[in-house]
Parts: structure tokens; sequence; C-alpha cells
């Protein structure tokens, strides 16, 4: 942002809803929908490394459910939800 270029570096694949940046924000976590546009795989980015290597955190196998992730106001904990709309 102090340059005011655009950053060119790390490529993610196509997520759903937003990212959430790590403690040190060396890393994001981010999730990915399935067909039916139901966010159900969370996996964390080490940036400067290939998407190739980013690790699965959890996936939602129950087609009922979506899955978020946040960080709590201290940032010092990732909290994964599952839920549904009923």
């Amino acid at each position: 942002l102090r340059t005011g270029e655009v950053f060119k570096g790390d490529k993610l694949p196509p997520m759903s809803g937003r990212i959430t940046w790590g403690k040190d924000n060396s890393c994001v976590f981010y999730s990915i929908h399935d067909s039916a546009h139901r966010p159900y795989k969370v996996y964390r980015h080490q940036m400067g490394t290939s998407s190739d290597q980013d690790r699965l955190l959890f996936e939602e196998n129950d087609e009922m459910c979506w899955l978020g992730c946040h960080k709590t106001l201290s940032g010092r904990y990732l909290v994964l939800s599952s839920g549904t709309s009923e």
C-alpha cells in the first residue's frame, strides 16, 4: 500500500466468501464452495508459496451445512463454524 503498486504475488484458487488473515499476516484462511455454491472446505495458505501447498483444515461433508471461518476479537484463535439455515 505504501508504494501504490498492485501486488502480483500469490494466486489463490476460486473461493467463496472472504479471506481471514492469520495472526502475523503471513498466511490467509479461505473457503471454497461445491457445485451447489456451499462453502464446504477451509484451507490455510502460506504467503509466498504455491496454492498447491495449501493445507486443508476442515471439510464439511454434510450437504445441508455450510462452513465459515473468522478470528476471535483478540486475533488469537481461528473459529470454524458449520450451520444450516433451518
